[in-house]
Protein backbone atom coordinates (compact mmCIF):
# COMPACT_ATOMS: atom_id res chain seq x y z
CA UNK A 1 0.00 0.00 0.00
CA UNK A 2 1.49 3.32 -1.07
CA UNK A 3 0.49 6.71 0.31
CA UNK A 4 0.56 10.10 -1.49
CA UNK A 5 0.97 13.12 0.80
CA UNK A 6 0.66 16.90 0.42
CA UNK A 7 -1.79 16.93 -2.49
CA UNK A 8 -2.92 20.40 -3.55
CA UNK A 9 -6.34 18.82 -4.08
CA UNK A 10 -7.06 15.10 -3.84
CA UNK A 11 -9.67 15.07 -6.54
CA UNK A 12 -11.59 17.70 -8.42
CA UNK A 13 -14.19 18.84 -5.88
CA UNK A 14 -17.67 20.16 -6.27
CA UNK A 15 -19.70 22.82 -4.58
CA UNK A 16 -22.73 20.55 -4.46
CA UNK A 17 -23.14 18.45 -1.37
CA UNK A 18 -23.23 15.26 -3.41
CA UNK A 19 -19.49 15.58 -4.08
CA UNK A 20 -16.54 14.57 -1.94
CA UNK A 21 -13.91 17.24 -2.39
CA UNK A 22 -13.81 21.08 -2.46
CA UNK A 23 -12.99 22.64 -5.81
CA UNK A 24 -9.54 24.13 -5.16
CA UNK A 25 -7.32 22.87 -7.97
CA UNK A 26 -5.80 19.87 -9.66
CA UNK A 27 -4.28 16.80 -8.07
CA UNK A 28 -0.50 16.65 -7.94
CA UNK A 29 1.85 14.11 -6.36
CA UNK A 30 4.09 16.11 -4.00
CA UNK A 31 5.73 13.20 -2.25
CA UNK A 32 5.59 9.41 -2.51
CA UNK A 33 6.60 7.12 0.31
CA UNK A 34 6.78 3.36 0.62
CA UNK A 35 8.91 0.50 -0.59
CA UNK A 36 7.78 1.06 -4.19
CA UNK A 37 7.12 4.42 -5.80
CA UNK A 38 3.63 5.06 -7.24
CA UNK A 39 2.28 8.25 -8.74
CA UNK A 40 -1.23 9.37 -7.91
CA UNK A 41 -3.31 9.96 -11.07
CA UNK A 42 -4.26 13.50 -11.98
CA UNK A 43 -7.99 14.03 -11.76
CA UNK A 44 -7.79 17.32 -13.65
CA UNK A 45 -9.89 20.39 -12.97
CA UNK A 46 -13.21 18.69 -13.74
CA UNK A 47 -15.66 18.74 -10.86
CA UNK A 48 -17.16 15.54 -9.61
CA UNK A 49 -20.56 14.92 -11.12
CA UNK A 50 -23.45 14.71 -8.71
CA UNK A 51 -23.98 11.10 -7.58
CA UNK A 52 -26.59 9.19 -9.57
CA UNK A 53 -29.51 8.03 -7.54
CA UNK A 54 -28.93 4.40 -6.68
CA UNK A 55 -30.13 1.65 -4.46
CA UNK A 56 -27.44 2.48 -2.00
CA UNK A 57 -27.35 6.26 -1.54
CA UNK A 58 -29.76 8.70 -3.16
CA UNK A 59 -29.05 12.27 -4.17
CA UNK A 60 -31.25 13.73 -1.47
CA UNK A 61 -29.74 11.57 1.24
CA UNK A 62 -26.23 12.46 0.19
CA UNK A 63 -26.98 16.16 0.15
CA UNK A 64 -28.49 16.20 3.59
CA UNK A 65 -26.07 13.83 5.35
CA UNK A 66 -22.68 14.37 3.79
CA UNK A 67 -22.33 17.98 2.66
CA UNK A 68 -20.23 18.98 5.62
CA UNK A 69 -18.09 15.85 5.43
CA UNK A 70 -17.26 16.36 1.73
CA UNK A 71 -16.17 19.94 2.31
CA UNK A 72 -13.56 18.87 4.88
CA UNK A 73 -11.21 17.49 2.23
CA UNK A 74 -8.17 19.78 2.09
CA UNK A 75 -4.82 20.13 0.43
CA UNK A 76 -3.24 18.13 3.25
CA UNK A 77 -5.44 15.09 2.69
CA UNK A 78 -3.54 11.88 1.99
CA UNK A 79 -4.43 9.54 -0.87
CA UNK A 80 -3.33 5.92 -0.64
CA UNK A 81 -2.67 3.54 -3.52
CA UNK A 82 -3.97 0.04 -2.92
CA UNK A 83 -3.24 -3.02 -5.02
CA UNK A 84 -5.78 -5.64 -5.97
CA UNK A 85 -5.62 -8.42 -3.38
CA UNK A 86 -3.95 -6.22 -0.77
CA UNK A 87 -5.57 -5.77 2.67
CA UNK A 88 -5.69 -2.25 4.04
CA UNK A 89 -6.20 -1.49 7.74
CA UNK A 90 -7.22 1.93 9.00
CA UNK A 91 -8.39 3.67 12.19
CA UNK A 92 -11.28 6.12 12.19
CA UNK A 93 -11.76 8.75 14.89
CA UNK A 94 -13.44 12.07 15.41
CA UNK A 95 -10.32 13.70 13.98
CA UNK A 96 -10.00 11.25 11.09
CA UNK A 97 -13.33 10.47 9.41
CA UNK A 98 -12.32 10.33 5.73
CA UNK A 99 -10.00 7.94 3.90
CA UNK A 100 -9.08 8.23 0.23
CA UNK A 101 -7.55 5.57 -2.05
CA UNK A 102 -6.82 4.98 -5.68
CA UNK A 103 -6.35 1.74 -7.59
CA UNK A 104 -5.80 0.44 -11.10
CA UNK A 105 -7.66 -2.23 -13.06
CA UNK A 106 -5.64 -3.65 -15.92
CA UNK A 107 -8.71 -5.26 -17.49
CA UNK A 108 -12.48 -4.93 -17.41
CA UNK A 109 -14.19 -7.07 -14.85
CA UNK A 110 -15.95 -7.38 -11.52
CA UNK A 111 -14.39 -5.65 -8.53
CA UNK A 112 -15.30 -6.97 -5.07
CA UNK A 113 -15.01 -4.74 -2.03
CA UNK A 114 -14.80 -6.74 1.19
CA UNK A 115 -14.65 -4.73 4.41
CA UNK A 116 -15.02 -5.16 8.18
CA UNK A 117 -15.29 -2.45 10.82
CA UNK A 118 -15.78 -2.34 14.60
CA UNK A 119 -16.76 0.57 16.80
CA UNK A 120 -18.18 2.60 13.90
CA UNK A 121 -21.83 3.56 13.41
CA UNK A 122 -21.89 4.01 9.65
CA UNK A 123 -19.57 3.93 6.65
CA UNK A 124 -20.17 5.41 3.23
CA UNK A 125 -18.26 4.25 0.17
CA UNK A 126 -17.79 6.06 -3.14
CA UNK A 127 -16.02 5.03 -6.35
CA UNK A 128 -15.25 7.69 -8.95
CA UNK A 129 -13.40 7.52 -12.22
CA UNK A 130 -10.29 9.52 -13.05
CA UNK A 131 -12.42 12.21 -14.68
CA UNK A 132 -14.37 12.83 -11.48
CA UNK A 133 -17.62 11.07 -12.42
CA UNK A 134 -19.42 9.25 -9.63
CA UNK A 135 -19.80 5.57 -10.56
CA UNK A 136 -20.92 3.87 -7.36
CA UNK A 137 -21.88 4.58 -3.75
CA UNK A 138 -22.90 2.47 -0.78
CA UNK A 139 -23.88 3.07 2.82
CA UNK A 140 -23.26 0.38 5.45
CA UNK A 141 -24.54 0.74 9.00
CA UNK A 142 -23.61 -1.17 12.14
CA UNK A 143 -25.88 -3.72 13.76
CA UNK A 144 -26.05 -4.58 17.43
CA UNK A 145 -24.39 -2.98 20.44
CA UNK A 146 -20.92 -4.03 19.30
CA UNK A 147 -21.09 -1.67 16.33
CA UNK A 148 -19.80 -4.10 13.74
CA UNK A 149 -20.08 -3.40 10.01
CA UNK A 150 -19.49 -6.03 7.36
CA UNK A 151 -19.48 -5.07 3.70
CA UNK A 152 -19.23 -7.25 0.63
CA UNK A 153 -20.09 -5.47 -2.64
CA UNK A 154 -19.40 -6.12 -6.31
CA UNK A 155 -18.91 -3.36 -8.89
CA UNK A 156 -18.44 -3.96 -12.64
CA UNK A 157 -15.86 -1.59 -14.16
CA UNK A 158 -13.76 -1.23 -17.29
CA UNK A 159 -9.98 -1.18 -17.13
CA UNK A 160 -8.66 2.12 -15.79
CA UNK A 161 -7.76 4.15 -12.72
CA UNK A 162 -10.33 4.75 -9.98
CA UNK A 163 -10.77 6.53 -6.64
CA UNK A 164 -12.29 4.94 -3.56
CA UNK A 165 -13.50 7.17 -0.73
CA UNK A 166 -14.55 5.82 2.67
CA UNK A 167 -16.34 8.20 5.03
CA UNK A 168 -17.12 7.41 8.67
CA UNK A 169 -20.20 8.98 10.19
CA UNK A 170 -19.71 8.38 13.90
CA UNK A 171 -17.58 6.53 16.39
CA UNK A 172 -13.97 5.55 16.87
CA UNK A 173 -12.94 2.17 15.52
CA UNK A 174 -10.92 -0.08 13.32
CA UNK A 175 -11.53 -0.66 9.64
CA UNK A 176 -9.99 -3.12 7.18
CA UNK A 177 -10.80 -3.87 3.57
CA UNK A 178 -9.45 -5.51 0.44
CA UNK A 179 -10.24 -5.39 -3.26
CA UNK A 180 -10.43 -8.53 -5.35
CA UNK A 181 -11.05 -8.79 -9.06
CA UNK A 182 -12.54 -11.21 -11.62
CA UNK A 183 -11.64 -10.66 -15.28
CA UNK A 184 -14.71 -10.30 -17.52
CA UNK A 185 -12.82 -12.00 -20.35
CA UNK A 186 -13.94 -9.43 -22.91
CA UNK A 187 -13.29 -10.33 -26.53
CA UNK A 188 -12.51 -6.66 -27.14
CA UNK A 189 -10.87 -5.18 -24.07
CA UNK A 190 -12.11 -1.76 -22.96
CA UNK A 191 -10.76 0.91 -20.66
CA UNK A 192 -11.71 4.24 -19.15
CA UNK A 193 -15.43 3.92 -19.63
CA UNK A 194 -15.46 1.84 -22.82
CA UNK A 195 -14.07 2.09 -26.32
CA UNK A 196 -16.99 0.76 -28.39
CA UNK A 197 -19.83 2.84 -27.03
CA UNK A 198 -21.24 3.97 -30.39
CA UNK A 199 -21.38 2.89 -34.02
CA UNK A 200 -18.26 4.81 -34.94
CA UNK A 201 -16.17 2.58 -32.69
CA UNK A 202 -18.02 -0.70 -33.15
CA UNK A 203 -15.95 -3.87 -33.09
CA UNK A 204 -16.26 -6.17 -36.15
CA UNK A 205 -17.63 -9.64 -35.48
CA UNK A 206 -18.03 -12.76 -37.60
CA UNK A 207 -20.75 -15.36 -37.80
CA UNK A 208 -20.46 -18.57 -35.88
CA UNK A 209 -18.14 -17.21 -33.20
CA UNK A 210 -18.97 -16.48 -29.57
CA UNK A 211 -17.99 -13.09 -28.19
CA UNK A 212 -17.79 -11.97 -24.56
CA UNK A 213 -18.36 -8.50 -23.17
CA UNK A 214 -19.35 -6.61 -20.06
CA UNK A 215 -21.78 -3.86 -19.15
CA UNK A 216 -20.22 -1.84 -16.36
CA UNK A 217 -20.92 1.10 -14.10
CA UNK A 218 -18.98 3.25 -16.55
CA UNK A 219 -19.83 1.39 -19.74
CA UNK A 220 -23.53 0.90 -20.42
CA UNK A 221 -23.36 0.20 -24.17
CA UNK A 222 -21.26 -1.95 -26.48
CA UNK A 223 -21.53 -1.90 -30.29
CA UNK A 224 -20.58 -4.61 -32.76
CA UNK A 225 -20.48 -4.46 -36.56
CA UNK A 226 -21.33 -7.29 -38.96
CA UNK A 227 -22.10 -7.65 -42.66
CA UNK A 228 -24.74 -9.73 -44.43
CA UNK A 229 -23.66 -10.47 -48.00
CA UNK A 230 -27.28 -11.17 -49.02
CA UNK A 231 -30.78 -10.98 -47.58
CA UNK A 232 -30.86 -13.43 -44.71
CA UNK A 233 -32.44 -14.50 -41.46
CA UNK A 234 -30.14 -13.46 -38.64
CA UNK A 235 -30.01 -15.69 -35.57
CA UNK A 236 -28.92 -14.04 -32.32
CA UNK A 237 -28.20 -16.07 -29.21
CA UNK A 238 -27.22 -14.09 -26.10
CA UNK A 239 -26.49 -15.14 -22.52
CA UNK A 240 -25.74 -12.84 -19.61
CA UNK A 241 -25.02 -12.80 -15.91
CA UNK A 242 -27.19 -9.70 -15.74
CA UNK A 243 -30.70 -9.25 -14.41
CA UNK A 244 -31.84 -7.32 -17.50
CA UNK A 245 -30.52 -5.64 -20.62
CA UNK A 246 -31.50 -4.30 -24.05
CA UNK A 247 -30.44 -5.62 -27.45
CA UNK A 248 -30.64 -3.36 -30.51
CA UNK A 249 -30.02 -3.65 -34.25
CA UNK A 250 -29.18 -0.60 -36.38
CA UNK A 251 -28.55 -0.25 -40.09
CA UNK A 252 -25.48 1.44 -41.57
CA UNK A 253 -27.20 4.82 -41.34
CA UNK A 254 -27.99 4.40 -37.64
CA UNK A 255 -31.70 3.68 -38.03
CA UNK A 256 -33.06 1.40 -35.32
CA UNK A 257 -34.49 -1.73 -36.92
CA UNK A 258 -35.11 -3.98 -33.95
CA UNK A 259 -35.07 -3.88 -30.15
CA UNK A 260 -35.50 -6.51 -27.46
CA UNK A 261 -35.69 -6.17 -23.69
CA UNK A 262 -34.49 -9.31 -21.93
CA UNK A 263 -34.72 -10.07 -18.23
CA UNK A 264 -34.57 -12.96 -15.83
CA UNK A 265 -36.24 -13.63 -12.51
CA UNK A 266 -34.28 -13.92 -9.31
CA UNK A 267 -34.33 -17.72 -9.43
CA UNK A 268 -32.57 -17.92 -12.78
CA UNK A 269 -28.81 -17.63 -12.78
CA UNK A 270 -28.38 -16.78 -16.45
CA UNK A 271 -30.33 -14.43 -18.70
CA UNK A 272 -31.14 -16.04 -22.06
CA UNK A 273 -32.18 -14.05 -25.11
CA UNK A 274 -32.65 -15.63 -28.54
CA UNK A 275 -34.04 -13.91 -31.60
CA UNK A 276 -34.52 -14.29 -35.35
CA UNK A 277 -34.43 -11.13 -37.45
CA UNK A 278 -34.92 -10.95 -41.22
CA UNK A 279 -32.65 -8.40 -42.91
CA UNK A 280 -31.55 -7.44 -46.40
CA UNK A 281 -27.89 -7.58 -47.32
CA UNK A 282 -25.74 -4.82 -45.86
CA UNK A 283 -23.75 -3.55 -42.87
CA UNK A 284 -25.42 -3.67 -39.46
CA UNK A 285 -24.71 -2.92 -35.82
CA UNK A 286 -25.65 -4.94 -32.77
CA UNK A 287 -25.77 -2.98 -29.53
CA UNK A 288 -25.86 -4.46 -26.04
CA UNK A 289 -27.07 -1.84 -23.55
CA UNK A 290 -27.87 -1.58 -19.88
CA UNK A 291 -31.53 -1.34 -18.99
CA UNK A 292 -30.82 2.02 -17.29
CA UNK A 293 -27.95 4.45 -16.82
CA UNK A 294 -26.95 2.77 -13.56
CA UNK A 295 -27.36 -0.86 -14.56
CA UNK A 296 -27.86 -3.68 -14.00
CA UNK A 297 -24.33 -4.62 -14.96
CA UNK A 298 -22.41 -7.81 -15.56
CA UNK A 299 -20.83 -10.01 -18.21
CA UNK A 300 -22.53 -11.36 -21.31
CA UNK A 301 -21.83 -13.41 -24.40
CA UNK A 302 -23.46 -13.69 -27.81
CA UNK A 303 -23.19 -15.52 -31.10
CA UNK A 304 -24.54 -14.57 -34.54
CA UNK A 305 -25.40 -16.87 -37.42
CA UNK A 306 -27.48 -16.45 -40.56
CA UNK A 307 -29.35 -18.30 -43.30
CA UNK A 308 -29.44 -16.91 -46.84
CA UNK A 309 -32.99 -16.10 -48.00
CA UNK A 310 -31.92 -17.01 -51.56
CA UNK A 311 -33.87 -14.16 -53.09
CA UNK A 312 -34.38 -14.27 -56.85
CA UNK A 313 -33.50 -10.57 -56.89
CA UNK A 314 -30.97 -9.98 -54.06
CA UNK A 315 -31.55 -6.80 -52.07
CA UNK A 316 -29.21 -4.63 -50.04
CA UNK A 317 -30.35 -2.22 -47.33
CA UNK A 318 -33.96 -2.79 -48.42
CA UNK A 319 -33.83 -0.52 -51.46
CA UNK A 320 -33.98 -2.62 -54.62
CA UNK A 321 -37.61 -3.25 -55.64
CA UNK A 322 -39.70 -1.34 -53.12
CA UNK A 323 -41.56 0.87 -55.64
CA UNK A 324 -43.39 0.50 -58.95
CA UNK A 325 -40.54 2.19 -60.77
CA UNK A 326 -37.99 -0.29 -59.38
CA UNK A 327 -40.13 -3.40 -59.84
CA UNK A 328 -38.39 -6.53 -61.13
CA UNK A 329 -39.72 -8.01 -64.39
CA UNK A 330 -41.03 -11.56 -64.05
CA UNK A 331 -42.09 -14.27 -66.49
CA UNK A 332 -44.95 -16.70 -66.47
CA UNK A 333 -44.53 -20.11 -64.83
CA UNK A 334 -41.26 -19.22 -63.05
CA UNK A 335 -40.85 -19.60 -59.28
CA UNK A 336 -39.54 -16.47 -57.59
CA UNK A 337 -38.27 -16.21 -54.02
CA UNK A 338 -38.11 -13.14 -51.80
CA UNK A 339 -38.09 -11.90 -48.24
CA UNK A 340 -40.03 -9.38 -46.20
CA UNK A 341 -37.51 -8.04 -43.68
CA UNK A 342 -37.20 -5.67 -40.75
CA UNK A 343 -35.90 -3.09 -43.26
CA UNK A 344 -37.81 -4.23 -46.35
CA UNK A 345 -41.59 -4.06 -46.00
CA UNK A 346 -42.64 -4.44 -49.65
CA UNK A 347 -41.40 -5.99 -52.91
CA UNK A 348 -42.74 -5.16 -56.41
CA UNK A 349 -42.72 -7.29 -59.55
CA UNK A 350 -43.75 -6.32 -63.09
CA UNK A 351 -45.59 -8.52 -65.61
CA UNK A 352 -47.47 -8.17 -68.91
CA UNK A 353 -50.78 -9.62 -70.03
CA UNK A 354 -50.83 -9.85 -73.83
CA UNK A 355 -54.60 -10.17 -74.14
CA UNK A 356 -57.53 -10.20 -71.77
CA UNK A 357 -57.28 -13.45 -69.88
CA UNK A 358 -57.10 -15.16 -66.53
CA UNK A 359 -53.97 -14.89 -64.38
CA UNK A 360 -53.27 -17.53 -61.73
CA UNK A 361 -51.17 -16.77 -58.64
CA UNK A 362 -49.69 -19.52 -56.46
CA UNK A 363 -47.93 -18.15 -53.37
CA UNK A 364 -46.54 -19.51 -50.12
CA UNK A 365 -44.98 -17.62 -47.22
CA UNK A 366 -43.26 -18.51 -43.94
CA UNK A 367 -44.79 -15.36 -42.47
CA UNK A 368 -47.61 -15.24 -39.90
CA UNK A 369 -49.54 -12.73 -42.02
CA UNK A 370 -48.80 -11.21 -45.41
CA UNK A 371 -50.64 -9.17 -48.06
CA UNK A 372 -50.62 -9.65 -51.84
CA UNK A 373 -51.58 -6.85 -54.25
CA UNK A 374 -51.99 -6.32 -58.01
CA UNK A 375 -51.78 -2.78 -59.44
CA UNK A 376 -52.40 -1.56 -62.98
CA UNK A 377 -49.88 0.43 -65.02
CA UNK A 378 -50.99 3.66 -63.33
CA UNK A 379 -50.55 2.29 -59.83
CA UNK A 380 -54.25 1.74 -59.14
CA UNK A 381 -54.91 -1.29 -56.96
CA UNK A 382 -57.08 -3.84 -58.78
CA UNK A 383 -56.81 -6.72 -56.30
CA UNK A 384 -55.69 -7.34 -52.72
CA UNK A 385 -55.78 -10.25 -50.32
CA UNK A 386 -54.26 -11.01 -46.93
CA UNK A 387 -53.21 -14.52 -45.97
CA UNK A 388 -52.48 -15.83 -42.49
CA UNK A 389 -50.30 -18.63 -41.21
CA UNK A 390 -51.68 -22.14 -41.53
CA UNK A 391 -50.64 -23.90 -38.33
CA UNK A 392 -51.29 -27.33 -39.81
CA UNK A 393 -48.80 -27.02 -42.67
CA UNK A 394 -46.51 -24.47 -41.00
CA UNK A 395 -46.82 -21.70 -43.61
CA UNK A 396 -49.43 -19.71 -45.54
CA UNK A 397 -50.62 -20.79 -48.97
CA UNK A 398 -52.74 -19.07 -51.61
CA UNK A 399 -53.98 -19.93 -55.10
CA UNK A 400 -55.92 -17.12 -56.73
CA UNK A 401 -57.30 -16.64 -60.25
CA UNK A 402 -58.00 -13.15 -61.50
CA UNK A 403 -59.10 -11.95 -64.94
CA UNK A 404 -57.08 -9.03 -66.27
CA UNK A 405 -57.35 -6.96 -69.42
CA UNK A 406 -54.45 -6.57 -71.80
CA UNK A 407 -51.74 -4.40 -70.31
CA UNK A 408 -48.86 -4.00 -67.83
CA UNK A 409 -49.37 -4.87 -64.16
CA UNK A 410 -47.47 -4.96 -60.87
CA UNK A 411 -47.59 -7.68 -58.25
CA UNK A 412 -46.59 -6.73 -54.69
CA UNK A 413 -45.83 -8.72 -51.55
CA UNK A 414 -46.37 -6.46 -48.52
CA UNK A 415 -45.73 -6.62 -44.81
CA UNK A 416 -48.53 -6.70 -42.25
CA UNK A 417 -47.76 -5.36 -38.79
CA UNK A 418 -44.11 -6.28 -38.07
CA UNK A 419 -44.24 -9.82 -39.46
CA UNK A 420 -41.29 -10.85 -41.61
CA UNK A 421 -40.04 -13.97 -43.37
CA UNK A 422 -39.45 -15.69 -46.68
CA UNK A 423 -41.96 -16.19 -49.47
CA UNK A 424 -42.17 -17.79 -52.90
CA UNK A 425 -44.64 -17.36 -55.75
CA UNK A 426 -45.37 -18.32 -59.32
CA UNK A 427 -47.52 -16.30 -61.68
CA UNK A 428 -49.19 -18.18 -64.55
CA UNK A 429 -50.09 -15.69 -67.24
CA UNK A 430 -52.10 -17.38 -70.00
CA UNK A 431 -50.31 -17.21 -73.33
CA UNK A 432 -52.70 -18.49 -75.96
CA UNK A 433 -51.79 -19.98 -79.31
CA UNK A 434 -54.31 -20.47 -82.09
CA UNK A 435 -54.35 -24.02 -83.45
CA UNK A 436 -56.40 -25.41 -86.35
CA UNK A 437 -57.44 -29.01 -86.73
CA UNK A 438 -58.48 -29.39 -90.34
CA UNK A 439 -61.79 -30.95 -91.22
CA UNK A 440 -61.81 -34.08 -93.41
CA UNK A 441 -64.62 -35.60 -95.46
CA UNK A 442 -65.29 -37.91 -92.54
CA UNK A 443 -64.60 -35.77 -89.44
CA UNK A 444 -65.22 -32.20 -88.35
CA UNK A 445 -62.24 -29.99 -87.63
CA UNK A 446 -61.79 -27.09 -85.19
CA UNK A 447 -60.10 -23.74 -84.56
CA UNK A 448 -59.17 -23.03 -80.90
CA UNK A 449 -57.03 -20.74 -78.72
CA UNK A 450 -55.16 -22.85 -76.19
CA UNK A 451 -52.63 -21.99 -73.43
CA UNK A 452 -49.66 -24.21 -72.64
CA UNK A 453 -51.40 -25.11 -69.38
CA UNK A 454 -54.19 -26.69 -71.42
CA UNK A 455 -56.74 -23.95 -70.85
CA UNK A 456 -58.87 -23.27 -73.97
CA UNK A 457 -60.30 -19.78 -74.26
CA UNK A 458 -62.35 -20.28 -77.47
CA UNK A 459 -63.37 -23.08 -79.83
CA UNK A 460 -64.86 -23.00 -83.36
CA UNK A 461 -66.01 -26.11 -85.25
CA UNK A 462 -65.07 -26.61 -88.90
CA UNK A 463 -67.81 -28.81 -90.24
CA UNK A 464 -66.69 -31.54 -92.58
CA UNK A 465 -67.32 -31.36 -96.36
CA UNK A 466 -70.33 -33.59 -96.99
CA UNK A 467 -71.63 -33.06 -100.48
CA UNK A 468 -70.13 -32.17 -103.83
CA UNK A 469 -72.43 -31.26 -106.72
CA UNK A 470 -71.85 -30.41 -110.39
CA UNK A 471 -73.86 -27.80 -112.23
CA UNK A 472 -74.58 -30.40 -114.96
CA UNK A 473 -73.90 -34.10 -115.11
CA UNK A 474 -75.09 -34.95 -118.70
CA UNK A 475 -74.09 -33.20 -121.90
CA UNK A 476 -74.97 -33.91 -125.60
CA UNK A 477 -72.00 -34.13 -127.81
CA UNK A 478 -71.44 -30.96 -129.85
CA UNK A 479 -67.69 -31.10 -130.34
CA UNK A 480 -66.94 -28.56 -127.61
CA UNK A 481 -65.08 -29.08 -124.27
CA UNK A 482 -67.38 -29.38 -121.29
CA UNK A 483 -66.64 -27.87 -117.85
CA UNK A 484 -69.43 -28.07 -115.25
CA UNK A 485 -69.13 -25.75 -112.20
CA UNK A 486 -68.66 -27.24 -108.73
CA UNK A 487 -70.35 -26.57 -105.39
CA UNK A 488 -69.32 -28.14 -102.06
CA UNK A 489 -71.43 -27.97 -98.90
CA UNK A 490 -70.56 -29.01 -95.34
CA UNK A 491 -72.41 -31.26 -92.95
CA UNK A 492 -74.60 -28.32 -91.95
CA UNK A 493 -75.54 -27.58 -95.57
CA UNK A 494 -73.42 -24.44 -95.75
CA UNK A 495 -71.50 -23.80 -98.94
CA UNK A 496 -67.75 -24.09 -98.48
CA UNK A 497 -65.85 -21.19 -99.97
CA UNK A 498 -64.08 -21.83 -103.26
CA UNK A 499 -60.88 -20.58 -101.58
CA UNK A 500 -60.77 -23.79 -99.52
CA UNK A 501 -60.36 -26.17 -102.43
CA UNK A 502 -59.06 -26.52 -105.96
CA UNK A 503 -60.93 -28.26 -108.82
CA UNK A 504 -59.26 -30.66 -111.22
CA UNK A 505 -60.98 -31.85 -114.47
CA UNK A 506 -60.18 -34.88 -116.52
CA UNK A 507 -58.50 -34.14 -119.83
CA UNK A 508 -60.47 -34.15 -123.08
CA UNK A 509 -64.11 -33.66 -122.16
CA UNK A 510 -65.21 -33.25 -125.87
CA UNK A 511 -65.98 -36.74 -127.00
CA UNK A 512 -68.75 -38.98 -125.90
CA UNK A 513 -67.90 -40.65 -122.56
CA UNK A 514 -67.51 -40.20 -118.79
CA UNK A 515 -65.29 -37.59 -117.22
CA UNK A 516 -64.14 -37.05 -113.63
CA UNK A 517 -64.14 -33.83 -111.61
CA UNK A 518 -62.02 -33.89 -108.41
CA UNK A 519 -61.95 -31.40 -105.57
CA UNK A 520 -58.72 -31.21 -103.51
CA UNK A 521 -59.23 -29.34 -100.22
CA UNK A 522 -56.84 -26.81 -98.66
CA UNK A 523 -56.88 -24.19 -95.88
CA UNK A 524 -59.16 -25.39 -93.09
CA UNK A 525 -59.92 -28.65 -94.91
CA UNK A 526 -58.03 -31.61 -96.18
CA UNK A 527 -58.89 -34.58 -98.39
CA UNK A 528 -60.57 -35.11 -101.76
CA UNK A 529 -64.06 -35.50 -103.24
CA UNK A 530 -64.95 -36.54 -106.81
CA UNK A 531 -67.94 -36.54 -109.12
CA UNK A 532 -68.43 -37.59 -112.80
CA UNK A 533 -70.34 -36.23 -115.73
CA UNK A 534 -70.89 -37.71 -119.20
CA UNK A 535 -71.20 -36.61 -122.78
CA UNK A 536 -73.73 -38.63 -124.76
CA UNK A 537 -74.11 -39.04 -128.48
CA UNK A 538 -76.29 -36.70 -130.37
CA UNK A 539 -79.53 -38.25 -131.73
CA UNK A 540 -79.77 -38.75 -135.42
Amino acid sequence: MKKVKGLSVILAAVMLSSCIFPQTGSVKAAEITGEESAEAPDAGNAAYAEAEQSEEITDDEEKSDDAAVHQKASATTDMTYISIGETCQETFSAESTEKYYWFDLEKSGRLTLSANATGLSRLQYYIDDIGGDRLWSKRSSSTGSEKKIKTNETIDLTAGTYYLSVISSGGDGEFSFSLSFEDAGESFEEENGGTDNDRGYANPVEFGQTYWGQLARNDNADYYEFTLSASSRLYLSARAQIKSLYLYLYDAGGKELWKKYASTDSAAKTLEADAEIDLTGGVYYLAVKSASATGPTGSYSFCLSCTDAKESFPETRGNLNNTLSSANAISSDTIYKGQIAANDARDFYKFTVNESSQVTLDATAAIPWVYYHIYDSKGKEVWKQGVSWNKTIGYSSLTKKHTLSKGTYYFAVAQYSNYTGNYAFKMHIHNYKTTTQKATTKKNGSIRKKCSCGHVVSLKTIYRPKKMTLSKTVYVYNGKKKKPSVKVTDSKGKVISRSNYKVYYSSGRKRVGKYKVTVKFKGKYKGRMSKTFRIKARKK
